[in-house]
């Protein structure tokens, strides 16, 4: 049999439960296993620690579909705000011309920035600005950028900043998650590869019953 330590942990907790479960109800195996320690007490504790396994497996699982979710939100948000920025930062460009100071105050030097930190930053300052600067904001009203216009930009803005909160925080709810899941995989790992290594030992004259703890020879 493939050795326990090497196991993908579907086939541990799959195997492990086989085995301890077989273990308690077998008649020959909860008897010569029973002076080794293995007590139906025993038994129930490994169970328990399968149960807790698959559970924390579950709330991996769940934590991670809550990351991607999170990161689809984000790249949306980010690709709304990218949008509707680049709009207003082009109309911007034609009423507030390179060398004035109202192009350098709205930074509308260079390109759309596609680092998401950066591009906050840059939005962020150009609908602050133009919303505190009514006389700047007023040059822009005729081509659709009044205060409405602003306002969704502003909003989009800080829809981007909750997304990326978000994110970060549910990328470390899942990093929690699999620390804690591993943690307690390595214990059942290491409880399973104990029980294997003892039933051998106690079942060594017993291969039938070897077989249905589900502890195969290599053939």
């Amino acid at each position: 049999m493939t050795s326990p330590t090497l196991l993908p942990l579907a086939d541990l907790l799959a195997k492990s439960r086989t085995a301890f479960t077989n273990a308690q109800s077998d008649p020959e195996a909860a008897a010569a296993l029973a002076p080794f320690g293995y007590t139906e007490a025993r038994l129930d504790d490994l169970l328990d620690l399968v149960e807790d396994v698959e559970d924390k497996s579950a709330s991996q699982a769940a934590e991670y579909a809550e990351q991607y979710a999170a990161t689809s939100a984000a790249d949306v948000a980010r690709a709304d705000l990218t949008a509707l920025y680049t709009r207003h930062r082009q109309l911007a460009r034609l009423v507030h011309r390179r060398g004035t100071d109202a192009y350098r105050a709205l930074g509308l030097d260079g390109s759309v920035p596609t680092r998401a930190d950066a591009l906050l930053e840059r939005s962020n300052t150009f609908y602050r600005h133009l919303q505190a600067q009514p006389a700047l904001a007023a040059a822009l009203a005729p081509l659709s950028v009044d205060a409405a216009a602003l306002a969704d930009g502003r909003a989009k803005v800080e829809a981007l900043q909750a997304s990326n909160a978000a994110q970060a925080k549910e990328t470390g709810d899942a990093q929690r998650a699999t620390t804690v899941r591993d943690d307690a995989a390595n214990r059942l790992r290491a409880s399973y590869s104990d029980f294997v290594a003892v039933a051998k030992i106690a079942l060594s004259a017993m291969p039938q019953v070897r077989e249905r703890l589900g502890i195969l020879e290599r053939s």
